[in-house]
């Protein structure tokens, strides 16, 4: 995926001025359900909340570090872990690092500060929260990346070796195992691994031990196995089956995923399994490797309508009939009745980029269909959509202003 556009978006869309709140406010870093039913909105400074009972919005406290393109994860005790994404300040080569974590608390209305990422990825990270408080952030800049956030020491540990790439999935199967699929990964020669792609043989195995006791350096180790071929690999047919018990996390390898994806959206199903949908694709039969010192992806990326699903029975990825209209950064939500509808998107390398970003689709599982329904009323990128207890769904892109949307019957 190319996101060179992404700086002129943000500069085109503007900093947000002073701290007059308001709310619904203008979305930067996602959405998410609360416990209570409600809904958190966070923009660049401050937060909205989003109650649908009373249809009212009530603003939060402010950020302790405005940012954009942060990623959220709801912790068992009912607060909000804000990690990664930029500032509006310009470095040498892109926005400078949002180092400071916070978490949000439902009922104080404010921001705590939750120790500092100095290496924190900008963009197209995961934060995962696991069942005994702990949280993961996964992704990748110029290195691949991953911390372990500690609830009770209020800090965060390097997660060396981490299977984080950027613009991934994870989806969280039970309180301790997530499915990663997908992403890409940018390599420069100091960084040189080796990820079974599908033209050579190799393994890779991961096996990465949590330290019990706090004051150890070495906090996480990995042991991987390389192939022979010792250059660079971006490889985006992956998936990781990640699990989690008292000290330590295991990462496995899992089934090859039947197209490359990018920016795509997978969702738990009713059954266990994991519907992914779109994303940025290639149909390049060989993998793109590394060329002298510079980082590299894929060529000729398009968004797709393909569609597909892991079977946790058989550990194995299913073919889902496509969707209407190809996206990618697009929302993806399931419904209580099990259905799933995707929301908005890009579509990459077409005259009309914006076609699919007001698009809305609902797939039946049982049915193995798709069904347009009627769209967004404004366009929505790098969405995110959150079920509302009465069955209607806010939808929230980047920039815009979100939106509620009530589910046909």
């Amino acid at each position: 995926m190319r996101t060179r556009w992404l700086p002129l978006l943000f500069l085109l869309m503007g900093p947000a001025r002073g701290f007059a709140m308001r709310c619904p406010e203008r979305v930067f870093n996602g959405a998410i359900a609360l416990r209570d039913g409600r809904a958190l909105v966070v923009g660049k400074q401050a937060a909205c909340i989003y109650d649908r009972r009373t249809r009212t919005w009530t603003s939060t406290g402010p950020l302790n570090l405005p940012r954009r393109e942060g990623r959220l994860a709801l912790l068992p005790d009912g607060r909000v872990l804000l990690a990664g994404g930029h500032t509006d300040q310009l470095s040498i080569l892109d926005f400078e690092r949002a180092t400071l974590a916070e978490i949000f608390s439902p009922v104080t209305g404010q921001w705590l500060e939750a120790g500092d990422l100095p290496d924190a990825p900008t963009n197209g990270h995961s934060v995962i929260a696991f069942a005994d408080g702990r949280a993961l952030v996964l992704g990748q800049d110029l290195q691949r990346y991953g911390e372990v956030f500690d609830p009770l020491l209020q800090r965060w540990r390097p997660a060396d070796h981490a299977a984080g790439n950027r613009l991934q999935t994870a989806t969280l199967l039970d309180a301790w195992r997530v499915l990663l699929t997908g992403g890409d990964v940018q390599v420069r020669t100091s960084m040189t691994w080796y990820d079974h792609p599908p033209t050579t043989q190799s393994t890779r195995t991961r096996v990465i031990e949590i330290a019990p006791a706090p004051d150890e350096k070495t906090i996480l180790s990995a042991d991987v196995t390389d192939g022979p071929n010792r250059s660079g690999v971006a490889n985006l047919l992956r998936s990781t089956l990640m699990e989690i018990d008292n000290v330590v996390f295991h990462s496995h390898n899992g089934p090859r995923l039947l197209e490359r994806r990018v920016g795509h959206a997978a969702t738990l199903l009713s059954d266990g399994s994991v519907l992914i949908t779109g994303g940025l694709t290639s149909k390049a039969d060989e993998d793109t490797r590394l060329d002298g010192e510079e980082s590299f992806q894929l060529r000729r990326t398009h968004s797709t309508r393909s569609a597909e699903r892991w079977l946790p029975a058989k550990n194995r990825m299913e073919a889902v009939p496509p969707m209407a209209v190809a996206r990618s950064l697009h929302g993806m939500v399931r419904l209580v009745d099990g259905r799933v509808i995707v929301f908005g998107g890009w579509q990459e390398e077409t005259k009309s980029p914006l076609k699919s970003a007001t698009s809305v689709e609902i797939y039946d599982p049982i049915r193995r269909n798709w069904r347009t329904l009627r769209a967004l009323k404004q366009p929505h990128i790098f969405t995110s959509a959150v079920l509302l207890p009465d069955g209607s769904i806010l939808v929230a892109g980047l920039g815009p202003f979100p939106e509620i949307y009530t589910v046909p019957r």
